[in-house]
């Protein structure tokens, strides 16, 4: 277990602060926060006033910068996939489930789920078969690797099969 902290250096460093400290030098806020092992340690983080996703290794230096058309990132988790690469796996107000390999933030899947309502929450099965996500409308999908499929899961056909890799 280890503890992390990025905070803003001090004002007489500040010029030549590490890339770490962009976003803390212009004090905005974080909504959303991951933490991401495979294959490169690092922290992820959504600033909803940018509109931007970063991912910092953990020595401090910035590794990704996404700009999002959506104002936020909801219920991230972290899963690996069959490739032992970390996902970020989350929702928008625009009722989709992106998912994104970890940590350079590059768009693996997107899904879209409704056209009017937000994707509140996602959660991943123990196991990793299962993908929940709950939407503003009321609605629960379920969707689930191909091979896991069973009598009583209808797996959806949104583009995002065998989004989650084998269990660890």
């Amino acid at each position: 277990f280890f503890f992390l902290m990025i905070r803003r250096p001090p004002r007489s460093t500040q010029s030549r602060s590490s890339a770490a400290s962009d976003v803390y030098k212009r004090q905005r806020p974080i909504s959303s926060m991951a933490l991401v092992c495979s294959p490169l340690a690092a922290v992820i983080f959504f600033c909803p006033e940018e509109r931007v996703l970063y991912s910092y290794s953990i020595n401090g230096y910035l590794l990704a910068r996404v700009e999002e058309s959506h104002a936020q990132v909801l219920s991230p988790q972290v899963t690996r996939s069959a490739q032992f690469m970390d996902l970020l796996v989350y929702g928008n107000e625009k009722g989709e489930v992106l998912i994104r390999e970890a940590p350079f933030l590059e768009l693996h899947k997107r899904g879209n789920f409704s056209q009017t309502h937000p994707v509140l929450s996602v959660m991943l099965s123990k196991d990793r078969r299962f993908l929940l996500c709950g939407c503003g409308d009321g609605e629960i999908y379920i969707m689930c690797d191909p091979r896991a499929a069973a009598s009583n899961v209808r797996s959806l056909d949104r583009g995002l099969e065998g989004l989650v890799g084998p269990r660890m």
